[in-house]
């Protein structure tokens, strides 16, 4: 996973004060962790964690510490929901999520005019 000082440049002024409590820092890398876990299917506790992760951790990271904002602006909270769109898009394209390494192959075969699909 990533240290606070790998990613505390990517993130907003407001979210890196609140990050820099070791103790909620710890609490939000899990979080991001598992959300990053359970989209993509990448483990990012394995070290170091693949280089294309880092961008995405962050822009999930914020996007879940901005809850605990008392008030952010409407042109900031537009940004984070971008930045979480395309975290999750990013995630996507790397994903492991689904794929089958032995993907069944149907067999066609035509009975009397009539298709037949074995799987």
């Amino acid at each position: 996973m990533y240290a606070f000082n790998e990613i505390e440049k990517l993130l907003s002024s407001n979210v890196r004060q609140i990050l820099s409590d070791p103790t909620v820092y710890d609490e939000f890398e899990k979080q991001t962790s598992y959300i990053m876990r359970d989209f993509s299917g990448v483990d990012i506790t394995q070290s170091p964690p693949p280089d294309w992760t880092k961008q995405p951790f962050a822009w999930i990271m914020e996007y879940l510490v901005s809850n605990r904002l008392s008030s952010i602006t409407e042109e900031y909270r537009q940004k984070i929901e971008t930045n979480w769109k395309a975290a999750l898009k990013i995630l996507d394209k790397h994903s492991t999520v689904g794929q089958n390494e032995n993907p069944i192959t149907p067999n066609l075969d035509n009975i009397e005019d009539v298709y037949s699909v074995d799987f």
